[in-house]
């Protein structure tokens, strides 16, 4: 089969692929930027005060993002490590203590938590104890 085959209608409906597409139709969108933009979670703690007040100077930096839901109902969690600002100038026992405060309204609940290493520099690289800290911290209570 080549590609005008691919490209042509037939009696099973409309063809799987665009003439000159490289993708079927529906399988990527072309605006993916606006798809796949979420939502920070201080959208969704603007009327907890103490995230607001305790928590402030970490959660302006967006490193958690609520990404919805998967297949099978679980929220994802978004862990954007390309955030983080230069390590002299967080203290990452608090940024835990945040994500613990956030994940809390999730834990009685699966949930996922997806972690970008991508973007990091040596300046605001975490330490791999405290990922592995992280992972052994976060669980449902």
């Amino acid at each position: 089969m080549n590609i005008s085959e691919l490209t042509r209608e037939g009696s099973d409906g409309p063809a799987p692929f665009r003439s000159g597409a490289i993708t079927p139709d529906g399988f990527i969108e072309e605006d993916f930027e606006a798809e796949i933009g979420t939502p920070s979670l201080n959208n969704y703690f603007q009327d907890d005060e103490e995230t607001d007040e305790e928590f402030q100077d970490i959660a302006e930096h967006k490193i958690l993002e609520v990404a919805g839901d998967d297949l099978y109902g679980r929220k994802v969690i978004v862990f954007a490590a390309c955030k983080l600002p230069p390590s002299a100038q967080i203290d990452h026992q608090r940024l835990l203590e945040y994500m613990k405060h956030v994940l809390d309204q999730y834990v009685e609940n699966d949930y996922v938590i997806v972690y970008f290493h991508f973007g990091l520099t040596s300046k605001n690289k975490p330490k791999l104890s405290w990922l592995i800290q992280i992972y052994k911290e976060l669980d449902r209570k």
